[in-house]
């Protein structure tokens, strides 16, 4: 498949869904997209099963990703979800002192604890941040990384850093006036983009937005810290949602990584919650990809 393609169905697994994928996806087939996705049900040449970590975005919870899940799960990957200290089941936990050290961490205990090794790690969105840092720390134990229209951090960058002055400001501002100083509240959901005969509808992904909650100040502004040079040597892909207004921070990553040789590069035709407006699609993608692939070149 050529670099910036859309996932088409040019390596599609053929077989029977299991009761439990057919329940999330309705049939074999997404058929609005036309790309057919078949997750076949155990090992297959060429295909080999996973394990696969999800780092949700700022504000969610791995509850956003049940769809995506359950169909990879289906596929035969092992899968986890976690959830970020403060927010979704464990908004209990919030506090002023978690910042993005806090949600790395939270995550390389997963890596730890669950004793998991070559790992493909999937980073949406802000948890493009966390994956870099969890990879900074723990290289041995990840085999490929995935930003999903997420932030691509280098040593020292802070998510703040992506983003204009103006909108810095705001934030900061939010966090004083309605945020006890030190919550920031999520971004206000725009537009779905295209949905997929398996996505959501518009007013079911607004529900499940409104249950986002605010995030600390400090998981924006503190910077990440990337010395270990294994973590260069990982093999990484860039996912990039391209169905959102302009202006869309995203846009500018993809473009300084499209027809990079040290990347895999893809795109989806949808907004930034893909696993919610193209389940089906996404986890055919993610299927694709967990296949190992050779470290970059420099």
């Amino acid at each position: 498949m050529a670099s910036g393609d859309c996932w088409s169905d040019s390596r599609t697994l053929t077989g029977k869904l299991s009761a439990e994928a057919r329940g999330c996806c309705g049939s074999n087939r997404a058929v609005r997209s036309g790309c057919t996705v078949v997750l076949l049900v155990g090992t297959a040449e060429g295909f080999p099963m996973a394990t696969i970590v999800i780092v949700h975005g700022a504000g969610t919870g791995g509850w956003l990703w049940q769809r995506v899940r359950r169909l990879l799960q289906a596929a035969g990957h092992e899968m986890y979800t976690p959830t970020h200290t403060g927010v979704g089941e464990r908004a209990h936990l919030a506090g002023q002192g978690i910042g993005l050290t806090t949600h790395i961490q939270d995550i390389a205990a997963v890596l730890a604890y669950e004793e998991l090794s070559d790992v493909m790690l999937v980073g949406h969105s802000y948890g493009g941040m966390v994956i870099s840092g969890v990879a900074g720390e723990a290289p041995e134990r990840v085999a490929q990384l995935i930003y999903l229209d997420a932030f691509v951090p280098a040593d020292g960058q802070a998510m703040f850093d992506f983003m204009p002055p103006a909108m810095r400001a705001a934030w900061e501002q939010q966090a004083q006036t309605i945020g006890d100083g030190w919550k920031v509240p999520p971004l206000a959901h725009q537009t779905a983009g295209r949905v997929d005969a398996d996505g959501l509808s518009e007013a079911e992904i607004q529900q499940l937005l409104r249950r986002r909650l605010p995030q600390s100040l400090k998981t924006y502004t503190e910077p990440v810290r990337i010395t270990n040079p294994a973590m260069a040597r990982l093999p990484r892909t860039f996912i990039y949602c391209t169905d959102k207004p302009a202006g869309d921070p995203f846009g500018h990553i993809a473009a300084g990584i499209r027809g990079s040789a040290n990347w895999r590069y893809h795109e989806m035709p949808t907004g930034h919650f893909p696993m919610l407006t193209m389940p089906h699609r996404l986890a055919g993608l993610l299927n694709v990809l967990a296949a190992p692939v050779p470290a970059p070149a420099g």
